[in-house]
């Protein structure tokens, strides 16, 4: 990890730590990085995207990049886009699941990948020093929005039935999906409603989409649907409410599109990715179905290395990335429910039924902290973790410094809730003290 990028790019709160100086510098970093390049950017619905777009293209374009900016678009769309034209670089500005007072940086490659540690730190070694070019060689700038339709159309034809008689509630997060994944649902013939689904960057993520799912639950319960999707602010996370408006998270996902797959006879390799904080019941079930698991660290860019390493198809994050290989090089929000949907339709069972298993009961905590790394690598806090795993010898306890937030992260997993939230409270304390 860099001393910019963090696990997902750059990210930070506007005019403090991500400022419109920070993104010039990214910007003419990236076009010194490929010369005479193509920048493909794309930005979610929040307040500051334009002001960022804006100074990141004046710095690629100082250096001699062209930049392609493509308007407002799910972080999914910008990797598509990028590979499908091989853009040297690909950047998407959003703080994804974040407050709308966050913005961020993301840069993806021209095979529409997550870029690697590696060159995250080889663009950050061009921030010290800037690079003009000369008039003559000087980037241009488009604005060209209609390039999203062919994203949209790829989703569109991505599963290979309609979705007639379904009745589906979206929550977009009033984040880049807002007009795209109820566009894409009523083209496939289900009956849309919507929570959430504006183009209104001062609200996005507030109290909605995937981190925050009562508005949709209620929803899905009201119209008596047969699926709830919610979305992040920039729709690479998912988050599942069913008909009795029951919660399904990542894991669910990741095992239900594994189901798909075995069903459909997909599955080349018999193995699924996923990261450290994977519920060990899912790892379970996989097994019943004779399938293995890998996990990496949390991160989906890990994820998604880890699928190319392996030559594999599936993985995904408890948070609702999920990855599906052969159709795209990123997690996409859209792209899963689209195959969550079709798998229930053609299955004709209900998500309980599809969903056989019970996760362990996990404890999660987010404590806001000033310096993160020297917290997780504290002596104390470590010795704390291991008299905790003692009383939980087959549990497992993961406490982590956030990639994209100044805050620790504690996750408990046991077979006792009240033990996990015990045990997650008592930790947490550990760290604010510290």
């Amino acid at each position: 990890m860099g001393i910019f990028f963090g696990t997902d790019g750059i990210r930070g709160v506007m005019n403090e730590d991500l400022t419109c100086e920070l993104a010039t510098t990214c910007g003419n970093a990236l076009a010194r990085m490929k010369p005479r390049g193509t920048i493909l950017v794309g930005r979610d619905t929040r307040l500051s995207g334009s002001c960022l777009t804006s100074a990141l293209a004046v710095g690629a374009m100082k250096a001699g990049a062209n930049i392609i900016d493509v308007g407002i678009i799910p972080t999914a769309g910008i990797a598509y886009l990028t590979k499908k034209y091989k853009a040297s670089w690909g950047v998407v500005i959003s703080a994804s699941h974040n407050p709308a007072q966050c913005n961020g940086i993301k840069v993806f490659d021209s095979e529409g990948k997550k870029i690697t540690e590696d060159v995250e730190n080889a663009i950050e070694k061009h921030f010290a020093s800037s690079q003009v070019v000369s008039a003559a060689d000087i980037g241009s700038f488009i604005y060209k929005p209609s390039l999203s339709k062919e994203y949209t159309q790829s989703l569109v034809y991505a599963i290979s039935h309609k979705l007639e008689g379904m009745r589906i509630v979206l929550d977009a997060s009033n984040g880049a999906s807002y007009k795209i994944a109820p566009y894409i649902f009523r083209t496939l013939g289900a009956t849309v409603y919507t929570t959430s689904c504006k183009n209104n960057g001062a609200k996005i993520n507030d109290n909605c989409g995937a981190l925050y799912i009562d508005a949709l639950r209620k929803q899905v319960l009201v119209h008596h649907a047969d699926l709830g999707f919610a979305y992040d602010g920039d729709a690479d996370r998912l988050q599942i409410i069913g008909p009795d408006g029951s919660l399904y998270d990542g894991d669910h996902i990741v095992y239900m599109l594994t189901c798909m797959y075995i069903q459909k006879r997909w599955l080349k390799t018999r193995t699924v990715v996923g990261t450290s904080q994977t519920n060990s019941a899912f790892v379970q079930a996989l097994r019943k179905k004779h399938v293995s698991f890998l996990r990496t660290d949390v991160g989906d860019k890990y994820v998604m290395e880890a699928l190319d390493q392996h030559h594999l198809q599936i993985g995904g994050e408890q948070s609702g990335h999920v990855i599906l290989s052969d159709f795209a090089t990123t997690g996409d929000g859209i792209l899963a429910s689209l195959f969550v949907a079709s798998f229930v339709k053609t299955s004709r069972k209900s998500l309980k039924e599809l969903l056989a298993f019970s996760l362990f009961p996990q404890a999660h905590r987010n404590i806001l902290v000033q310096d993160k790394l020297r917290v997780v690598n504290n002596e104390m806090l470590a010795q704390r973790i291991e008299q905790f795993h003692k009383q939980i010898p087959q549990g497992r306890i993961l406490v982590r410094a956030s990639g994209t937030e100044p805050k620790v992260r504690i996750m408990v997993e046991c077979k006792d809730q009240t033990t996990a939230e015990n045990i997650a409270d008592a930790l947490a304390l550990c760290v604010k003290q510290l």
